[in-house]
């Protein structure tokens, strides 16, 4: 404790042109090279909220400045359509090259989706955040943000042994951290072995206040999944297997939202999995003022019309070739009536 405050002295009142400089370092540390700021703390031997102070410093005084680009054509046609069809508030459809790769198409459509919500943040906002590698993109694309009071909130129950950066806990750390907010996370498994045990869990206290945080959420960036193995992260993590997502696919599933089945119509799918996630459901995200959903992949066009037919969202964010096939797939197959 005596070394840390040592560092915290030595940078409290050095001269202008050191003070400068060392800002820009942390600065470079944070936007160049991608380091977190409990990272940056740890190198520098300060705590993480110092970090915090330095980095708005930064700001305040012209080192770092924020000029934010929007380098993605966007098909302004195809947005129309989706907003029309799916009764959404808003759609951001990114005009990508026929030969990019999956992976570049995702960074992209992170990007325009870091930039969506960025734009709705309000101070005090809270958001959900689910998980896989879409999230994932989109948090490490997120710009920082002057508003205050930011809290993000852990979607559903975390992974268990995984420490990949793209699960639900990590992530959810990783955006409080852009955006100077606070975490807040469900130290509960994100699926059960029975209701009576989700239910149980729901009563802990830690679990009850953090569930009601999340249902009061303003934004709510949602994570796609579908029942097939090699797209499944469900699959990948070993909460489910190839024989359950079949059974899940011959229920009529198509996709879930946070562990919860629907159907290319957005009818839930009685699976027995929704029973004993720890969770947001797709009845709670209904009253959030912003739903975000950023998918891609032609693989994925049923799972997103069933999830835009849900009613919980308000916002997709795609590229023009899964916005194309989502369209087919809704055509295909139309809503009754």
């Amino acid at each position: 404790m005596a070394a840390k405050n040592s560092q915290n002295r030595r940078w409290a009142r050095p001269n202008e042109d050191e003070r400068q400089r060392f800002l820009a370092d942390v600065a470079a540390f944070y936007f160049h090279d991608g380091l977190t700021q409990s990272e940056i703390g740890r190198l520098i031997g300060v705590s993480t909220a110092m970090v915090s102070r330095f980095l708005a410093e930064a700001r305040q005084k012209g080192i770092v400045q924020i000029n934010i680009q929007y380098p993605f054509e966007l098909d302004t046609d195809l947005q129309a359509e989706l907003v029309k069809r799916f009764n959404l508030r808003t759609a951001r459809v990114v005009v990508v090259g026929e030969e990019d790769s999956l992976r570049l198409r995702l960074k992209q459509v992170g990007q325009v989706t870091a930039q969506l919500i960025h734009t709705l943040l309000n101070d005090d906002s809270i958001i959900t955040v689910g998980w896989g590698n879409t999230i994932y993109e989109v948090v490490n694309a997120m710009p920082p943000t002057t508003k205050k009071g930011i809290r993000v909130v852990q979607a559903s129950g975390t992974l268990g042994g995984t420490a990949s950066p793209t699960d639900n806990f990590h992530i959810t750390q990783a955006l409080a951290e852009r955006l100077n907010g606070q975490s807040y996370h469900l130290h509960a498994p994100m699926i059960v072995s029975s209701r009576e045990i989700r239910d149980s869990l729901y009563q802990e206290p830690s679990i009850a206040e953090v569930m009601a945080l999340a249902r009061r959420a303003d934004i709510m960036l949602k994570g796609l999944g579908v029942p097939y193995p090699e797209h499944s992260n469900m699959f990948k993590a070993g909460y489910l297997d190839a024989e359950t997502l079949a059974s899940f696919r011959e229920e009529g599933s198509v996709g879930d939202l946070g562990a919860h089945n629907f159907d290319v119509y957005g009818v839930r799918c009685a699976v027995g999995l929704a029973e004993r996630v720890i969770g947001i459901s797709i009845e709670d995200s209904m009253n959030a003022r912003h739903g975000i959903l950023p998918a891609i992949g032609t693989f994925k066009s049923a799972a997103i019309v069933g999830a835009l037919r849900t009613g919980c969202l308000t916002a997709l964010v795609t590229d023009h070739i899964t916005a194309q096939e989502v369209i087919k797939v809704g055509d295909q197959y139309p809503l009754p009536g």
